[in-house]
């Protein structure tokens, strides 16, 4: 005759392990987490588990895992340790002792694994043409899941715009460009910020306040007419003499200055002549038009 023996196993809540507390730990650090045996406690074997998987059955580890370690296998302690820790080490971890084949003694406690912010998917610079729509996107990961705010840096320095992954700016305009900021904040470890910078297409434009189209100067002294265009890019310029003549761009008479958005053409005369007078134009382009203005000197 052959008899079969069915051991169940029941849990007892005799006092032979100190309470565990939760863990809450930042990814990539290494935990401890320590089961402390009172000294009188008889038990025939025990075991860590995480959630549903045997970790150490007494001194041995069952899972391949480098990462884990048995710190401590003493009678009265039964310590383990993870490094690096990651998202998957999260959960419910038991220790359990065997009183014998049929009662048990158990203790457990969570981990929580908390992720700071990186950023996984932002716009890169990006040059459009003037009145395009434009999306800027700015995409993080992190646990709990990062909050996005956006700033316009340069040149408004504005504040905080949008407080989502995408900040749309609609149909673009010139004062449209410029840095923009977006920052992943969820209160682990230091935000993480990405700058991108938005550079908008338009035709040049002369500042008519700043490039007179009457000049009055004196003979024999030198002298300078200037035409002063804004426009992105950066325009080029030709000038029109008074006899219809181009005057060549890399001639030493011809100089241009950046001051700010503006872009100005000089156009030098050293000592001005009485042939000098007459009507100059400046003609000033870029791959969204042109535009030009004549001065009389």
């Amino acid at each position: 005759l052959m008899f079969l023996y069915y051991a169940v196993l029941h849990t007892v809540n005799a006092n032979f392990i100190a309470p565990l507390k939760n863990k809450t730990v930042t990814q990539g650090e290494d935990i401890v987490i320590s089961c402390k045996i009172s000294a009188g406690a008889s038990y025939v074997k025990r075991s860590w588990t995480h959630k549903s998987t045997v970790i150490f059955a007494n001194g041995n580890k069952l899972p391949k895992d480098p990462r884990i370690t048995l710190l401590s296998n003493e009678h009265n302690e039964y310590t383990m340790q993870v490094k690096n820790v990651n998202t998957n080490d999260e959960g419910f971890y038991t220790c359990s002792l065997y009183l014998n084949l049929t009662y048990k003694s158990t203790m457990h406690l969570t981990v929580n694994a908390i992720v700071p912010p990186q950023l996984t998917d932002v716009s890169e610079d990006k040059t459009v043409d003037e009145h395009d729509q434009v999306i800027l996107r700015c995409i993080a990961f992190g646990k709990p899941q990062p909050r996005i705010t956006w700033r316009h840096l340069v040149p408004s320095a504005d504040g905080v715009r949008a407080t989502s992954k995408f900040l749309p700016l609609g149909s673009v305009k010139r004062g449209s460009a410029g840095i923009y900021e977006c920052t992943a904040d969820n209160g682990v470890s230091s935000p993480v910020t990405r700058s991108i910078r938005l550079s908008v297409n338009y035709p040049p434009e002369i500042d008519e306040t700043l490039s007179p189209t009457t000049v009055l100067a004196p003979k024999g002294q030198t002298f300078y007419i200037e035409c002063v265009t804004s426009g992105f890019p950066d325009p080029t310029f030709q000038w029109i003499m008074p006899d219809g003549k181009t005057l060549p761009i890399k001639s030493k008479a011809l100089g241009i200055n950046k001051e700010g958005i503006n872009t100005i053409s000089k156009f030098y005369f050293s000592p001005l002549q009485l042939s000098d007078y007459g009507n100059y134009t400046c003609i000033a382009s870029n791959q969204m038009g042109r535009v030009n203005t004549t001065i009389a000197l």
